[in-house]
């Protein structure tokens, strides 16, 4: 069992890590730089790893794993940052970088196999949130110096792929994809745009893209 926390250079922040009661083997390290800042690891199975590093102030990441071999790494280099990740299962990775002021980033994985990443950089009150049920799902959103972004990734089945692209604008991009093998793309870029796409049926793969404007 290992729970490290990092050196707490201005003694404001509060860092915890959690192993939950026959769980075994499983890695949390926490390392925080600045004031102000929170963050929380909680792991339940086995072989489960978790970093959370906060360079900032005021920033809040929430780790909560129950399952075998998940991975999930938090970093947050700015300003009143939240970051919430849940993962119940085996095998599912996340990956959430955030910079800048106040974006918020959720990632809810249940099952195996799945992939979430989310980047959030130069911006200001983005936000992030990505939901997985089922087996084999791919999602990632990447917004970049963008203002007032909103992307949300939700999948449910199996093996469906989505990813979200926006910069330089008051985006918003959805994409809801149930049953399987569905594959969607968003890109945007400017200002006051506006992306959805919905697919779900039991006839087939299908694949959807929504270019920038």
């Amino acid at each position: 069992r290992e729970a490290t926390t990092g050196v707490d250079y201005y003694r404001t922040n509060y860092a915890a890590a959690y192993e939950g009661y026959s769980s075994s083997y499983n890695g949390s390290h926490i390392s925080q730089v600045g004031s102000n800042n929170t963050a929380s690891s909680s792991q339940l199975g086995m072989h489960n790893g978790s970093y959370i590093g906060q360079y900032g102030h005021y920033n809040n990441a929430t780790v909560l794993q129950e399952g075998e071999n998940n991975g999930s790494t938090v970093v947050q280099t700015g300003i009143g940052g939240t970051v919430n990740v849940s993962q119940f299962g085996d095998s599912n990775v996340s990956d959430v970088e955030q910079s800048g002021w106040g974006n918020t980033a959720d990632v809810m994985q249940l099952g195996y196999n799945n992939s979430a990443t989310v980047v959030q950089e130069g911006g200001e009150y983005n936000s992030a949130d990505i939901v997985q049920m089922g087996n084999n799902h791919t999602a990632e959103i990447d917004q970049y110096y963008a203002y007032g972004s909103d992307a949300t990734i939700r999948q449910f089945c199996d093996s469906n792929m989505a990813f979200i692209g926006q910069a330089l604008g008051s985006n918003i991009a959805t994409v809801n994809q149930s049953d399987y093998y569905n594959q969607a793309t968003v890109l945007q870029a400017g200002n006051g745009n506006v992306g959805t796409i919905n697919q779900g049926s039991n006839l087939g793969i299908y694949a959807a893209y929504i270019p920038s404007m």
